[in-house]
């Protein structure tokens, strides 16, 4: 991507400068490891120097002359020019798309958290709120009421927690509050997920949480529990988008899951779909992995949300609505973001202790508390196994015993209905997909544990129990990247023949011939970035050999989180003492656009109490 950038500037006016070059080169392959700009200031060679030394290497002009070139340059222009190359904030330089959605994601967000819903709060909401939120039945406040709360004043919600939390759980009871407060008027729903697996848990989810909503205030034979992905949603077709800013969703209010998976570029996209007049809510956890594509847009949202502006201060407005109506008041302790109104952070694990096991050791992991997560490793409970390589052939057994009788299940099923609900049961994950320790290597293992144990015949590559994940979109056959599958066989015109089970967003299996199929991988383990959006009973996570850079905290967390009863580790010491250790920290600009377009609300909102009063 970036030779080709490089190659096409490099023929247009100005293309003939090297710095500029090296600058969009850097921005690009920047944008392929996932950050949306890069600094200038960080890159640039130390004041004085020429820029031009042979032992400089890579070589790079002082920041002032890499800027005065930058600047001077036709392909470089400021915010709201339309050039190749974008340079903000003194010495961040975008390539311009970025640029672009970078700033309408903010104005979109800003606009919407900001946006009055026209409702005067009315006390009989609180017995809704009662009914619906068991903590504040008993007089209490936590989380999961102020999200129905914010939910209900405001047209922006974006709820953060870890798994457990209950964020789904939440948001089928502010989905009921909703129903109840504009009863009669129906209202209509548009529930997605990116990928397909992450669209079926949301539907599944939503539709237990129904069934535990008190009474039948929800109108339960009207709950909304389709979801689908993102792009089916918005109507991909030939490389745009139906539903847009011109052609926006017919729908009142919008729920998306696991937005930590969103990257910039798709998010840009889905907002602009949001009627104005809509509610948005936003769930996902932002500690976890950010897309693979570039941006981290859920984790700048909730930047200091943990420190500083948690679900505790939002409680204050959300106590003084109780005691005395005003929506318009805001009552609460100096903000560190213009959405801290909006986000509400999700601490109370329901699935987990928070001192031990699983749930103990993902926190410990997020702090980075690097003791305390080797202690609960080291416990060797049922719920946690760390196993440290190299192996042993105690533990090389242990661990092959583990996958054979994690995938046993599958192969024996007697439909490819059993087949899918085992995969549910039981996943290896990986942290690369190539090496020694990747999931492609993985995978060819499990296989020939599986003909060693006599489920798989031959290199028959269409056998019965095994799992495909969907690479690519293909909405001609209505598949999608994430989408998980088993090979199951079935009677066709009289022959027996290999055919690719799917669950539906609305529930039933459909099948596929192998020819049908888009872009796809043999999905017995999986890189932890291809887990997101699914959960598993039991998950074993491989780390590599040595140090990679997409090691990290979020990697560890992520994974490991996978888990709901029972988690292993495969990990050397030292390869885990990196992983905790090292944050990913994307480069953007999010944040500083959204306080941007607070301030300029702010002189908007000054200039005109100035002009009310000179007209007085």
């Amino acid at each position: 991507m970036a030779g080709a950038l490089v190659a096409t500037l490099a023929r247009l006016d100005g293309g003939d400068d090297v710095a500029v070059l090296r600058a969009a080169a850097l921005a690009s392959r920047a944008a392929e490891e996932g950050h949306v700009c890069i600094d200038l200031s960080r890159l640039a060679a130390p004041d004085g120097a020429s820029g031009d030394g042979a032992a400089q290497v890579p070589v790079y002009p002082p920041l002032g002359v890499w800027l005065s070139r930058l600047e001077a340059s036709p392909l470089v222009g400021r915010p709201g020019a339309w050039r190749p190359l974008i340079l903000d904030r003194g010495h961040f330089l975008y390539l311009q798309q970025f640029h672009r959605d970078e700033q309408m994601i903010a104005a979109h967000l800003f606009r919407r958290g900001h946006s009055r819903t026209g409702l005067s709060f009315r006390t009989e909401w609180l017995e809704l709120l009662r009914r619906n939120f068991p903590t504040v039945h008993r007089g209490e406040t936590d989380g999961q009421a102020t999200a129905a709360v914010v939910a209900l004043m405001r047209r922006l919600c974006i709820i953060s927690g870890a798994p457990g939390t209950g964020k789904t759980t939440t948001a089928a009871r502010i989905i009921g509050l909703l129903m109840a407060v504009f009863d009669p008027r129906p209202l209509r729903f548009a529930l997605c997920a990116p990928t397909g697996k992450a669209a079926a848990r949301l539907g599944d989810a939503l539709r237990a949480a129904a069934a535990d909503l008190p009474g039948d205030q929800a109108g339960r034979h009207n709950f909304p529990t389709e979801a689908s992905t993102i792009h089916r949603l918005l109507g991909y077709r030939r490389n745009r988008f139906v539903f847009n800013a011109d052609n926006p969703l017919p729908a009142d209010i919008v729920v998306v899951d696991e937005a930590s998976m969103i990257d910039q570029a798709l998010m840009a996209r889905f907002l602009e779909a949001v009627p104005p007049e809509a509610r948005l809510i936003i769930l996902g956890d932002h500690h976890q992995l950010s897309s693979v594509e570039a941006g981290a847009v859920m984790g700048d949202i909730c930047l200091g949300a943990d420190s500083n502006r948690t679900a505790e201060d939002i409680q204050s407005v959300w106590r003084h609505w109780q005691t005395a109506p005003a929506p318009d008041h805001e009552a609460a302790p100096q903000k560190t973001s213009p959405l801290s109104d909006n986000v509400v952070v999700l601490a109370r694990n329901y699935r987990f202790d928070e001192n031990t096991g699983i749930g103990g050791l993902v926190k410990a992991i997020n702090q980075g508390r690097l003791k305390k997560t080797k202690t609960l490793l080291r416990t060797s409970d049922a719920e946690i196994q760390w196993i440290q390589v190299p192996l042993g052939t105690r533990e090389r057994l242990r661990l092959q015993d583990a996958v054979i009788a994690g995938y046993r299940p599958v192969f024996e099923a007697r439909s490819a209905e059993e087949a899918l609900a085992a995969l549910e049961n039981f996943m290896l994950l990986g942290a690369l997909a190539k090496g020694p320790r990747g999931t492609d290597r993985l995978n060819q293992w499990i296989e020939s544990l599986g003909r060693r144990a006599g489920w798989i015949e031959g290199d028959h590559t269409w056998y019965r129990g095994r799992p495909l994940m969907i690479r690519r979109n293909d909405y001609r056959v209505g598949l999608f990247n994430g989408d998980v599958g088993v090979v199951w066989p079935a009677r066709v015109q009289g022959e027996t023949q290999p055919r690719i089970w799917f669950r539906s967003p609305e529930g039933p299996l459909r099948s596929f011939a192998p020819l049908q199929l888009p872009e796809h991988q043999t999905a017995f383990a999986l890189t932890v970035h291809k887990s997101q959006g699914s959960e598993y009973r039991r998950v074993v996570l491989v780390l590599p050999a040595k140090d990679n850079p997409v090691l990290s905290r979020e990697l560890l967390y992520t994974g490991l989180s996978r888990a709901r009863e029972q988690l292993w580790l495969v990990a050397d010491e030292s390869v885990l003492d990196l992983a905790v250790n090292r944050r990913i920290d994307r480069a953007s600009g999010l944040k500083i656009a959204l306080e941007r377009q607070a301030q300029e609300a702010d002189e908007i909102e000054a200039q005109q109490d100035g002009k009310e009063r000179t007209e007085r």
